[in-house]
């Protein structure tokens, strides 16, 4: 699902009803403050994309659900503060974008993100 530049985006509605959607792409919806948390029942999602969601101070813990996610974008996103503390149990996910946000601190389960192989840092 391509929602990118959809610049008076500011909530996503709940996408239950999605289970088979493996890419999320909300790349530059700068009105964007949260992630509705049925995001973390997308099951089949490989690929979740909020580049520049410039206004996101929220990423719900529930996201830590998505088992087979593989790219997770988040550069750009100058008010996220902090990762869902489970992001570990996040198994297939290989790339981990996070400069310039505001987190100061990666969670510790970070660890077992075994098969990651970029991170990107502030």
């Amino acid at each position: 699902m391509n929602l990118h530049h959809c610049h008076n985006l500011v909530d996503i509605p709940d996408l239950s009803g999605y289970e088979n959607l493996e890419k999320l792409d909300l790349e530059h919806c700068i009105r964007l403050t949260k992630i509705h948390k049925s995001v973390g029942n997308l099951r089949t999602l490989l690929h979740l994309n909020l580049k520049e969601c410039t206004n996101l101070v929220e990423f719900p813990s529930e996201v830590s659900g998505l088992k087979h996610l593989q790219n997770l974008i988040l550069s750009g996103c100058f008010k996220l503060e902090a990762l869902p503390e489970d992001i570990g149990s996040m198994k297939s996910l290989k790339e981990l974008l996070v400069d310039q946000t505001a987190i100061s601190k990666l969670p510790e389960s970070i660890y077992r993100l075994t098969k990651l192989e970029k991170l990107s840092l502030n």
